[in-house]
């Protein structure tokens, strides 16, 4: 019996030390943490609206703030009124254009009807004839493009127009990338012709 008191005394010892090292491991833990802490500050967090999962704030070191580095929305709207020349006017809410209107503007600046587009004749079938450029270049039934014969797309400037063959006036589409349309009076197109639209010389 005095063996089996030995062992319980034991083992009361044990999870007394171990219930003593946790308790100071715990201590230690919450004193490294708000040692941790006190280079920091909390401030509110830039990326809450782009993200509805993000906390509402978070922590930098407090040099960042002391120092005016400029952090998320604030780097933004630097950058914006480096841009814009310093106005910091709301921005004007705009319905979304499409192709087809001619207040687009290209990245040169011209109007997008202005703006070269080709492709090249892939089907003649009579009258009718198809093309690899459709809706998702602009082009709109009623519109006219020329066709030509011996020109060549020259990569980053455009068609630079051979023999002039016809004129097409788009009827319809064949699917976002090709239109179709009847040809006006003219020579007679064959495959590989391309097509441009008219646009000032």
């Amino acid at each position: 019996m005095h063996h089996f008191k030995t062992i319980g005394n034991d083992l009361h010892g044990r999870i007394l030390a171990l219930l003593l090292f946790v308790l100071i491991a715990g201590c230690a833990s919450t004193k490294g943490q708000s040692a941790g802490t006190e280079g920091y500050v909390e401030v509110p967090n830039p990326a809450l609206t782009m993200s509805p999962n993000a906390p509402a704030t978070i922590w930098v070191p407090r040099r960042y703030v002391e120092s005016g580095v400029p952090r998320g929305g604030e780097l933004v709207k630097r950058g914006y009124e480096a841009v814009t020349g310093g106005s910091t006017a709301a921005a004007v809410s705009a319905p979304t254009a499409t192709p087809q209107q001619a207040g687009i503007t290209g990245l040169a600046g011209k109007p997008a009807a202005f703006i070269p587009r080709f492709g090249m004749v892939v089907a003649v079938d009579g009258e009718k004839v198809y093309f690899n450029i459709g809706s998702e270049a602009g082009i709109v039934p009623g519109q006219k493009l020329k066709i030509y014969r011996g020109g060549t797309i020259v990569e980053g400037l455009g068609l630079a127009r051979g023999e002039l063959v016809g004129t097409v006036e788009i009827v319809g589409y064949v699917g976002a990338k090709g239109s179709y349309g009847l040809i006006k009076p003219g020579g007679q197109v064959r495959l590989n012709d391309l097509v441009g639209v008219e646009y000032p010389e």
